[in-house]
């Protein structure tokens, strides 16, 4: 053989015996990688394992925690409850004690209310037994002097007997003492004079009044009004509008009584009493101490009074509105002394100027003993049947009346208001 074929052969048999034991190689090569897989499994599993444990250890510990957690919120809630308790005692206690400090307080309140009830009631007693000392004294007094005034003389028994008639008829009410002149209600009684009345109601009264019934000017020099300015202003009608508000002291039978006055004036003259809408200047009749009133208009709001207790008469309203038209009393003409003689002497002490004569727009009228504002005989007198003022020559012509408007006072309107 030659040498070439036996280096074939030689090398045919080497790799014979050469893939066996790659072969070999690679199986081991395989046992032992599909080993290493087998180990990684395991790791694998025992990590997975281990995290599981260490994952469920969390959740265990977590599971721990929320426990303890709940079982120390329950404990809270249990010491919040306990001190809820506790509060709610406190404040019961304290309820109780205040409870009965109140009733101990009110206790003794009534107690001092007892005590002051009990003083109140002996100092009344005592006020009681006092006033009947001072009842018997006062007794004991006036019988005195009702034994004093019954010796006094017949004249002092007819003014008394006179007074006894006038205070009996003005009792009777004002449905009987109604009269009716010239459509207007009238309060007077029999024989009493408007001006007795005026001068009545004026006592004790604290306006500044002059002739008894006239408000003492504050815009003018003296007590008369013989220009414009002191007239109420005439409308392009024809007619003088004096604008006037009742006050709401006056009851509904008495304000018939002013607005009768009132309206009487516009029957006979181009006077219109009218109710005040919003001029500026007007009349507002109150019921204060008296009845008086302004000389004529004095611009703005006048006061004219007339008292509920002696000035609702048809006729003392006419007076007083009379006056505020512009219109002084008779008696203080500046020509008086023809026709009345003024007796001095009888004149209430610091009352002789309301008899003064004034200057006078006499309007070219013979002196009215009938006029509305004529006063009576006794006004101002320092005694019953003590004449002030006598007519002459004739001393019986009546003088002073009660019932309205005489027919030389409208005439005296019209002319002054020029109303013709």
């Amino acid at each position: 053989m030659s040498p070439s074929a036996s280096l074939l052969l030689l090398l045919l048999l080497g790799l014979s015996h050469a893939l066996p034991l790659h072969e070999e190689r690679d199986k081991d090569r395989d046992r032992e990688y599909k080993g290493d897989l087998d180990d990684e499994q395991d790791d694998d599993q025992d990590d997975e394992q281990e995290d599981e444990q260490e994952n469920k250890g969390h959740l265990d510990d977590e599971q721990d925690d929320e426990q303890e957690d709940e079982q120390e919120n329950k404990g809270h809630l249990d010491d919040d409850q306990d001190d809820e308790q506790e509060d709610e005692q406190e404040d019961e206690q304290d309820d109780e004690q205040d409870d009965d400090q109140d009733d101990e307080q009110e206790n003794k309140g009534h107690l001092d209310d007892e005590q002051d009830d009990e003083q109140d009631d002996e100092q009344e007693n005592k006020g009681h037994l006092d006033d009947e000392q001072d009842d018997e004294q006062d007794d004991e007094q006036d019988d005195e002097q009702d034994d004093d005034q019954e010796n006094k003389g017949d004249q002092d028994d007819e003014q008394e007997n006179k007074g006894d008639q006038d205070d009996e008829q003005e009792n009777k009410g004002h449905l009987d003492d109604d009269k009716v002149h010239d459509g207007v209600k009238h309060r007077e009684t029999e024989h009493v004079d408007i001006s007795t009345r005026i001068l009545r109601a004026n006592k004790g009264s604290d306006e500044n009044l002059i002739e008894g019934d006239l408000v003492v000017p504050k815009h003018r020099n003296a007590i008369k009004c013989f220009y414009a300015q002191c007239l109420w202003r005439k409308g392009p009608d024809g007619l003088v509008k004096v604008p006037y508000v009742i006050s709401k002291d006056f009851n509904f039978y008495e304000k018939q009584i002013i607005q009768g006055a009132a309206n009487a004036f516009g029957r006979s003259t181009c006077i219109r009493y009218v109710p005040r809408t919003n001029e500026r200047d007007y009349i507002y009749i109150v019921n204060k101490g008296g009845c008086y009133s302004s000389l004529g208009r004095v611009g703005g709001v006048q006061e004219l009074s007339l008292n509920r207790a002696g000035c609702i008469y048809g006729g003392i309203a006419q007076h007083e509105m009379n006056h505020a038209l512009g219109f002084q009393h008779e008696q203080v003409r500046s020509d008086r002394d023809r026709y009345v003689k003024i007796s001095w002497q009888n004149i209430t002490p610091g009352s002789a100027y309301n008899f003064y004569k004034a200057n006078t727009n006499n309007l070219n009228t013979p002196y009215d003993y009938s006029s509305i504002m004529q006063y009576g005989r006794d006004a101002f007198s320092i005694a019953y049947g003590k004449y002030t003022i006598t007519p002459i020559p004739n001393p019986n012509t009546p003088i002073g009346q009660r019932m309205g408007l005489s027919s030389w006072d409208i005439k005296r309107i019209n002319l002054l208001y020029k109303c013709h």
